[in-house]
């Protein structure tokens, strides 16, 4: 039985997130299959509909009349990046597991190339951008997450290095059994360490549309992933706290002997309200930080599960 089980497993799974692409997806869902067809000929399509709004579900549909080896996971709603990437690991079945943007940016044509790494002994193989062209103020913002978890982070994170890889069915194993709420994938899989290695590409532009994350929800993700995967605000807000309160004794203790040891004139309302706006302003800073690692907490002690499925199809019909 457990070699009939091995037969029937694909030696490739693709795992892809889609939100309102209804423009792209027959190109996507074309070129995913020529890739996969010239580099395993055992595979599988895994393309999870994030809660779409357009036309994304109903051509995913009709395409899985013509391509048996698509499957598409339905979400019930919306949930996320991240939460969709998660929704197609628990589904996929391949050995090896390619995870990938849907908006053409991550190029399918470099999968076989990912997967000959993997053959040859990698567990890990990371997409790398060479060039990426973007606005200034983007790669300004990416280039300062990257200095900064670079330099506060518990475990070195790559640079350049997104959501698109190629990750053994171990490793998948590993992720899919981590229970935080608030997932950074390219952290997760740097904690998981592994033999890792890199296909260079340069990312293309967007074909159609703009990006669904924005700057908003990349500033977002950047804080998800600096908490995840660092506690260093919280020591050095503790060590800054420290050195202050040190600081307003010792100018309590000078205050207090200029008062009953001298004929000098106190300062009074200027420095008092220095000292109420250096405290205040710290106290704000604290409480910013706490509050960030307190919502982290909450949503991973409510437990919720990261993602609801409506329906799962397959050759045009809904799996039971």
């Amino acid at each position: 039985m457990s070699s009939e089980k091995n037969l029937k497993q694909p030696e490739l799974s693709i795992v892809v997130p889609l939100f309102n692409e209804e423009e792209i997806v027959n190109e996507l869902i074309q070129r995913l299959n020529e890739a996969c067809m010239s580099a395993s000929g055992h595979y599988e399509l895994i393309i999870v509909n994030d809660g779409s709004k357009d036309r994304t579900l109903t051509s995913l549909l009709d395409l899985t009349t013509k391509i048996p080896e698509l499957t598409i996971v339905d979400l019930s709603r919306n949930f996320g990046h991240m939460q969709a990437v998660s929704a197609g690991l628990k589904f996929s079945s391949g050995k090896a597991v390619v995870i990938m943007d849907g908006d053409l940016q991550d190029p399918p044509e470099i999968i076989p190339e990912m997967l000959k790494k993997w053959q040859k002994g990698a567990e890990v193989v990371l997409a790398q951008r060479t060039e990426r062209n973007e606005s200034h103020i983007q790669k300004t913002m990416t280039a300062i997450f990257y200095r900064i978890v670079g330099i506060i982070g518990e475990i070195p994170i790559p640079e350049q290095v997104g959501t698109f890889c190629l990750i053994d069915k171990r490793v998948v194993d590993i992720i899919n059994g981590m229970p935080e709420r608030a997932r950074y994938f390219a952290g997760l899989r740097a904690w998981a360490g592994f033999k890792t290695e890199r296909v260079k590409y340069k990312r293309p532009d967007r074909k159609n549309g703009h990006s669904k994350v924005g700057i908003l929800g990349q500033i977002n993700l950047a804080k998800k992933g600096i908490i995840s995967f660092s506690n260093w605000p919280l020591v050095w807000l503790a060590r800054l706290s420290l050195f202050a309160s040190i600081g307003l004794f010792v100018f309590g203790l000078c205050v207090m002997g200029i008062k009953f040891f001298s004929d000098l004139a106190i300062p009074g309302w200027a420095s008092t309200m220095v000292l109420v706006g250096m405290v205040s302003s710290m106290n704000s800073a604290v409480f910013a930080v706490f509050s960030e690692y307190l919502a982290v907490i909450f949503e991973e002690i409510k437990q919720r599960p990261h993602f609801l499925t409506s329906d799962i199809y397959k050759n045009g019909k809904t799996l039971e």
